[in-house]
């Protein structure tokens, strides 16, 4: 019975076990001797203090993310950068002391954004550059460029109310902003990045020779922010690029006092053949059940106009960092404690679908994903539900202490959806995502921007919970 129900008969069993006083203190200093940790709460409360400790007085994540970002920024798929980090992260295991390391092949596509990237508004003799970045898989324009009149929408319906008629021929600038006043960034940007990935199929359904996207962050200010964007097939490929937010908003005030505008772009990005890359994985042998497996993760891609500090360095960085804090302290996981390095999470999946297709038979007990940068950590969202959650909320108690401990319904991550596909509990590490936003897909995200403290923080929660995952659901 390998889905969620066999980890909720095994859960509920072991929230009773720890709830009748099943104890087995964890000794405050980091030891030497591999130790296993008892389901009672009392040992969980032992192993928070312990990691804790470990991650902030001894921890090596800042460094971690420092050495990543040296060696290769600006990861993307297809990339020398890329493979660069590939190179890294094999080296990194290592040197932490992982076994079974190993390169899993995926094949990826390569996107190059060329030297060309050029937004003008044309009015008369005088032009005006505008700040922008192409959207990664965008295809470029003619040699020279294409101009056109700009006009202005907010919605898929109202870009189909217009019609043909008034799309034709024309420059289609989406400028919905992600609303400010939801609790959840990461809400507020799902509901406006459909306008950035289908924006050039929807309006090239009508006609149109290109789009222009408000950049997908609640600043108002100068910077664009890149991101993935996708054709359709029997639609015709029109150029697509994200624009700094101050500069739609500018556009788009004057085109609603009626004024006409003309643009003009010009990029060289091009696709190239698919071509081979990997994700890179290593483990912590379980002591009991070294068939079953807990799996840690994050995505070694970036965009490749930025380091990739947040995004996602710091979730390979918690990953590495969780399995070295718990060699560290000298536990041993009754389950395998599986990192898994992805490839190609930024504009493919290529890596996360590589990763299933080989390992469909592996027992995994449950995966987390850190994929929402190096920030404070609140806790975890999981895909669990009902009793279940009852018992993934009683794991995370321990770590409240650190207000660190929520467990709230949710998803996992982009890498791990084929798992949760397959009824594999998922667990995603959840961040204070206000500032996220700001840095994400730009040039901000950088080493400067990330806390020492918080990455670390981080790392802890990640080895916390993959930790006591591993000693429960090990449990029969």
């Amino acid at each position: 019975m390998h889905n969620a129900f066999r980890l909720l008969a095994l859960s509920l069993a072991c929230f009773a076990a720890a709830c009748s006083g099943s104890r087995s203190a964890l000794p405050a200093g980091s030891g030497t001797q591999p130790r296993v940790v008892s389901a009672g709460s009392e040992a969980r409360v032992h192993l928070a203090a312990e990691l804790h400790r470990l991650g902030l007085e001894e921890g090596r994540s800042y460094e971690m993310l420092k050495s990543l970002l040296r060696e290769a920024p600006g990861r993307l798929s297809g990339s020398p950068m890329a493979e660069k980090a590939v190179d890294w992260a094999q080296r990194t295991m290592q040197s932490i002391g992982l076994v079974n390391i190993r390169r899993q092949p995926c094949m990826v596509p390569v996107w190059e954004r060329g030297e060309v990237e050029r937004l003008e508004l044309i009015e008369g003799e005088k032009r005006s550059q505008l700040p922008i970045l192409a959207l990664g898989g965008s295809i470029g324009t003619p040699a020279g460029g294409l101009d056109g009149e700009l006009i202005v929408v907010r919605s898929f319906d109202e870009l189909r109310t217009l019609g043909r008629k008034h799309c034709e021929g024309k420059i289609v600038l989406f400028n919905r902003p992600m609303p400010r006043a939801l609790r959840s960034t990461f809400v507020a940007y799902s509901q406006t990045v459909p306008q950035r990935v289908s924006g050039a199929a929807e309006a090239a359904k009508l006609g149109a020779k290109a789009v222009v996207v408000r950049s997908m962050t609640t600043l108002v200010d100068d910077l664009p922010h890149t991101g993935v964007m996708r054709y359709q097939d029997g639609v015709p490929k029109i150029p697509a690029v994200a624009i700094a937010t101050r500069a739609a908003a500018q556009l788009a005030a004057r085109i609603k006092k009626g004024e006409k505008l003309r643009l003009h772009l010009e990029l060289n990005c091009r696709s190239l053949p698919d071509r081979r890359s990997y994700n890179v994985i290593g483990e912590i042998a379980g002591s009991k059940h070294p068939e079953q497996i807990v799996l840690v993760g994050g995505h070694l891609d970036s965009w490749d106009i930025c380091e990739g500090a947040h995004d996602d360095g710091a979730g390979v960085v918690h990953a590495l960092e969780a399995c070295r804090l718990i060699l560290a302290a000298g536990l041993r996981p009754k389950c395998t404690i599986r990192c898994v390095l992805f490839m190609n999470e930024e504009n493919g999946l290529r890596g996360a679908h590589a990763y299933d297709r080989e390992h469909v038979g592996d027992k995994h007990l449950a995966a987390i994903e850190s994929d929402r940068g190096g920030y404070s950590p609140l806790g975890f969202t999981t895909s669990l539900r009902g009793p279940a959650l009852d018992w993934a909320q009683n794991l995370a108690a321990a770590l409240r202490a650190y207000d660190m401990g929520a467990m709230i319904q949710g998803g996992g991550g982009a890498d791990i959806s084929p798992l949760k596909k397959r009824g594999v509990p998922v667990f995603g590490l959840a961040t204070i995502s206000h500032r996220y936003f700001d840095m994400h897909h730009s040039r901000r995200d950088k080493l400067e921007a990330v806390n020492p403290r918080e990455l670390a923080l981080g790392a802890v929660a990640v080895a916390y919970l993959a930790q006591v995952l591993s000693e429960e659901a090990g449990r029969r």
